[in-house]
């Protein structure tokens, strides 16, 4: 995973291998933006008609929500998964064999954010900010936990996608992937998800559980190199209740910490986002849209790639991008702020829905190619998104050689 970033732009990201796959943790991070007005360019409607037949199309809105509800509707889809038809022929642990007994001890995460059980013959192998590993060598098993804050309790619908977003994002792309089980309790706060891979050449088992309280974000990994019996299954179950969050510790915690490296559609661009995010794609003649949404659908970062062919001049670019934010979000929306970029392009701050949306979008040219790219939040919910969404836009940068070369 990597993180490349743009002239005068700073990132700070703390980047780690966990063991499992890669993922990172943001750092928050600041910037000041001046003021300037938008230039009108009527000559450019007939063009913006056909670069934006393949968006959903929105009037006006009251809510950011009402507008992220249209990510269920036939112009965009989730990320596909991997899915063979069949799961991995693994040897079977033995039924009879427990594999959680518990002497007494307990660990105690360093950052207070939760504690359990230490179950005899299990190692520690890993203890960083927002999760722990232990390992049972002589059973090819270790378990991985995984703290997320929220910043907001989830309800059901937004639970699910969490659960979702994350088993698409971390697991999907393993070799040979595929679901075989999924369940959530009555309460709509706990969910169980199995599942088979191949990690390092090895084929693994991996049951993932989850469980919410108010913003604080429980996930145990379990990875184990046999085939779990329902009783070794029911052994982790009641070991995962054991858990105990410190909820006022989590609630101090960056939102969404948990971040994962995509790449474009097209390859021509890559960033940063988190691992919980609604992953959404969809392309027309001369436009692909990436689009990266919070389960609870309050956020968003959207990235725009329009290619007709033809040179955009700064004026055209800036007349395309005013119009489709007002397509997109609100017709009476607000520039309210502007930043000249360098060698072109603009970056806006604005405002929709009477002051109740706010965003930011940068837009520039390549080209014949408008890179547009835009994030947006409730005004009133900016003191949790904003800082993580402005993380996400400045990851996203362009691969160079890929763009030069095509």
């Amino acid at each position: 995973m990597r993180s490349n970033t743009r002239p005068q732009k700073t990132i700070i990201v703390f980047v780690k291998n966990s063991g499992i796959g890669q993922l990172g943790i943001f750092f928050r991070c600041s910037k000041q933006i001046p003021r300037q007005c938008i230039p009108l360019l009527l000559t450019c409607l007939l063009i913006l008609l056909e670069a934006c037949s393949g968006f959903p199309t929105v009037e006006s809105h009251d809510n950011l929500t009402d507008y992220l509800e249209l990510a269920d509707s036939p112009g965009l889809s989730a990320a596909p998964t991997l899915s063979p038809a069949t799961p991995l022929p693994i040897p079977s642990v033995s039924p009879a064999a427990s594999l959680l007994v518990f002497p007494g001890g307990i660990y105690k995460h360093h950052q207070g954010l939760f504690e359990l059980p230490i179950p005899e013959g299990w190692n520690l192998v890993k203890a960083n900010e927002g999760e722990v590993e232990f390992r049972n060598n002589g059973k090819g098993i270790s378990f991985h936990v995984l703290i997320t804050c929220t910043g907001l309790e989830l309800d059901q619908a937004s639970f699910r996608r969490f659960v979702e977003a994350q088993e698409v994002n971390l697991f999907s792309a393993y070799a040979n992937y595929v679901e075989t089980g999924r369940q959530y309790n009555q309460e709509g706060n706990t969910a169980l998800v199995e599942k088979y891979l191949t990690f390092n050449s090895k084929d693994h088992q991996v049951v993932s559980l989850y469980r919410q309280s108010e913003e604080s974000n429980l996930n145990l990994n379990i990875w184990s190199n046999s085939a779990l019996s329902k009783e070794n299954i029911d052994e982790f179950i009641s070991f995962f209740d054991k858990i105990h969050l410190f909820a006022a510790k989590i609630s101090a915690q960056p939102v969404y910490q948990w971040i994962y490296e995509f790449q474009s559609k097209s390859g021509q661009y890559s960033g940063l986002v988190p691992l919980q995010w609604v992953r959404e794609q969809s392309s027309t003649k001369n436009v692909d849209v990436e689009r990266f949404v919070s389960p609870d659908l309050r956020a968003a970062v959207q990235l725009t790639r329009y290619d007709d062919g033809n040179k955009i001049s700064i004026g055209d670019a800036s007349y395309m991008t005013l119009i489709l934010l007002r397509d997109e979000y609100d017709p009476d929306l607000t520039i309210v702020e502007n930043l000249p970029q360098p060698g072109g392009g603009e970056l806006l701050v604005w405002t929709a829905s009477e002051g109740n949306i706010s965003g930011a979008t940068l837009f520039e040219i390549k080209d014949s190619t408008l890179i547009i790219l835009t994030w947006v939040c409730p005004t009133d919910k900016a003191n949790i998104y904003q800082d993580l969404l402005q993380q996400i836009f400045e990851s996203i940068q362009p691969n160079e050689y890929l763009i030069n070369s095509s």
